[in-house]
């Protein structure tokens, strides 16, 4: 049975992120990628298509330089940030499931 996540609301999200990494960069231009689905609810799945679209357009956009390298770090980090932001355990690992099912590594404790 998948488990529903329904993530955090806007302020207790963006405090869970800086939590993990308050580097400007990212609050500035990675985070807003993902708080703007603050409160939402969704599967497993769901979840990893947030991150890597959130990833996707933090690569692609202004400015553009150092941010392949950082994507590489920011993919490295997934479990991170999916441990911020899900707070139930059976859903974390349905997700760190998900995410090493598509060749996504995943350190699953801290």
């Amino acid at each position: 049975m998948t488990t529903i996540i329904t993530l955090p609301d806007r302020d207790e999200m963006a405090n869970r992120l800086v939590a993990v990494d308050g580097s400007g960069d990212l609050v500035r231009h990675f985070y807003p990628r993902l708080l703007s689905k603050a409160g939402k609810s969704s599967g497993p799945a769901g979840f990893v298509v947030l991150m890597n679209e959130a990833l996707g357009n933090y690569a692609t956009g202004s400015p553009k330089e150092g941010r392949p390298g950082r994507v590489v770090s920011l993919i490295t980090r997934v479990g991170e940030f999916t441990r911020a932001l899900v707070d139930d355990e059976a859903a974390r690992t349905e997700i760190f499931d998900v995410f090493e099912s598509a060749g996504v590594p995943v350190r699953r404790e801290v």
